[in-house]
C-alpha cells in the first residue's frame, strides 16, 4: 500500500504542476455519466472522464472534453473510417454542448509524454494542439458523427467481414489461425515453418550432419 501510494504521488504531483501551466479553465464535471445516448441505431451509456470550461477574461468560452490515458495516445488515433480510439470522438458527438472548445487526451504519464494534446477550435485553449484535418473542430465532429454512425450501423446489422485493419500486422498474435479466411497459402507456409521449428527443437542434432 505504501509503495502504491508513493507511486501515485510521484505520478500525480508533476501532473498537478503541469495543470497549473494551462490557460485559465474551471472543472465542470468528472466521471459524468450520459445515459441512453444514441449513435445510429445504438443506444449507449457512456462516462466522460472530465469536462473543463475554458475561460477567457474570466468568462466561459466553451467546453473541453478530456479523456485520461496512462498509455501512449495520439490524436491521430481518432481518425479514419475505423479509429483506434473512438471513445473521445463519441463523447464529442453525443455531448450536445453548445460550444465545444476542444477535445484532448490527458496523458497522465511520467516524462516527456505527459501532457494534454488534442484538437481545439482556436489557438490557446490547449497546452499542445494537433493540426485538424478538417476546416474546423465543428467539421471534425460532423465527420466523427458520420464515421461512428456507419460503424454502429454495421455492428447493429451483424456485419462480420474479415478485414484486419493493418494486415498482416493485425494478425501477428491471432490465436485463431486455423479459422483464417484471408490467405490460406500464408497460413500453410507459416504452419510448415512451425513444423520445421518443432522438429529442430525435438532433434537438435538433425542439422549437425
Amino acid at each position: 500500500v505504501d509503495a502504491e501510494r508513493q507511486r501515485l504521488h510521484n505520478l500525480l504531483h508533476p501532473w498537478l504542476d503541469y495543470e497549473l501551466t494551462r490557460s485559465p479553465f474551471s472543472v465542470k464535471s468528472r466521471e459524468e455519466s450520459l445515459s441512453n445516448v444514441r449513435i445510429g441505431p445504438l443506444h449507449l451509456d457512456v462516462r466522460v472522464d472530465r469536462i473543463d470550461t475554458a475561460l477567457v477574461d474570466g468568462e466561459p468560452a466553451g467546453e473541453i472534453i478530456l479523456d485520461y490515458k496512462t498509455g501512449q495516445a495520439q490524436p491521430s488515433q481518432w481518425l479514419g473510417e475505423r479509429p483506434d480510439e473512438p471513445q473521445l470522438p463519441l463523447y464529442a458527438v453525443v455531448s450536445n454542448t453548445p460550444h465545444l472548445a476542444a477535445v484532448a487526451f490527458a496523458n497522465v504519464r511520467r516524462g516527456k509524454s505527459m501532457g494534454i494534446q488534442g484538437y481545439e477550435d482556436r489557438a490557446g485553449i490547449l497546452p499542445k494542439s494537433a493540426r485538424l484535418k478538417t476546416e474546423d473542430l465543428a467539421a471534425q465532429v460532423e465527420e466523427w458523427h458520420r464515421v461512428l454512425t456507419k460503424l454502429a450501423e454495421d455492428f447493429h446489422s451483424g456485419a462480420a467481414r474479415v478485414s484486419p485493419k493493418l494486415y498482416p500486422r493485425t494478425c501477428t498474435y491471432c490465436q485463431q489461425r486455423l479459422l483464417c479466411r484471408l490467405d490460406p497459402s500464408t497460413l500453410e507456409a507459416d504452419a510448415l515453418e512451425d513444423i520445421d521449428a518443432e522438429s529442430a527443437f525435438a532433434n537438435p542434432e538433425a542439422d549437425l550432419g
